[in-house]
């Protein structure tokens, strides 16, 4: 992918996602139902392991007992974790390619946003594990202080990797080069693009510290936090993707001018 000729204000763009994402909040729900499922159910069976333990006679009397139910709640935990992992990724995917209707002037269609994460689950999920690969490889070096350094670059690299499956025409490797090369060779509007999106969660994040512990309302608030945090990033992603790889955009795409300002 060339350096993009179009001329844009990054700024612009970012003000004007915040604002789609205000006139579109539904984007919000998939990335937060796939969170609420995930806490509903490390609580039940973390619960159900630690009663069915504490029935089985603890340990020290019926160890061979216990330890069956700490095994099957073990197992339980591990599959259920991979289901969680794979909802998560079909979340993120349907709020990208629902973004790309929120661009262009239209109600996002969420239900349509699933099938199109669906039909191309294949190549996300290929790029999605070798980005957690590299992340995990990552984070390991992060005692010689090297890997958070390492995870800001892959992040910033990585920016696009979805966009470039579900709205454009990539595979799951090659989605990781045209994501690195889309945002090395557009540094200045891809930082910008990408500083936005950590503002966001470091927003949301100050905001989860402020009411997280407000029982019941600090929970639910998080859900909806995390949902809105993701969403702003998939339109922000989406956008610049666009705008750089110059695609031709709908007569009805949204611009900064057609928005009001904050």
């Amino acid at each position: 992918m060339a350096l993009s000729t179009r001329q844009f204000d990054p700024v612009a763009e970012l003000q004007t996602a915040f604002n789609v994402l205000l006139k579109n909040w539904t984007l919000a729900l998939p990335t937060a139902i796939a969170s609420l499922l995930s806490i509903i159910f490390l609580t039940t069976v973390l619960a159900a392991t630690g009663l069915s333990v504490l029935g089985a006679g603890a340990l020290s009397a019926h160890p061979a007992g216990a330890l069956t139910m700490l095994g099957a709640g073990g197992a339980t935990l591990a599959g259920g974790l991979i289901i969680l992992i794979l909802i998560s990724i079909v979340a993120h995917a349907t709020v990208i390619a629902a973004a790309e209707d929120a661009w262009e002037g239209r109600q996002p269609d969420l239900r349509a946003g699933v099938a199109k994460a669906l039909a191309k689950f294949g190549p996300v999920l290929i790029a999605s594990l070798l980005i957690g690969l590299i992340a995990i490889f990552c984070s390991l070096l992060i005692v010689v202080l090297i890997g958070f350094a390492l995870l800001l670059v892959l992040g910033f690299g990585m920016m696009y990797y979805l966009p470039s499956i579900i709205v454009g025409p990539e595979s799951g490797t090659s989605s990781l080069q045209a994501s690195w090369r889309l945002a090395t060779r557009n540094f200045g509007p891809s930082a910008v693009a990408f500083i936005g999106m950590i503002l966001a969660y470091i927003v949301g994040a100050c905001v989860n510290v402020i009411i997280g512990h407000i029982p019941i309302i600090g929970w639910i608030a998080a859900f909806l936090v995390g949902g809105f945090t993701s969403a702003f990033a998939a339109l922000v992603s989406v956008r610049f993707y666009d705008l750089l790889t110059q695609r031709t955009p709908s007569a009805a795409m949204v611009t900064p001018q057609t928005l009001p300002p904050l």
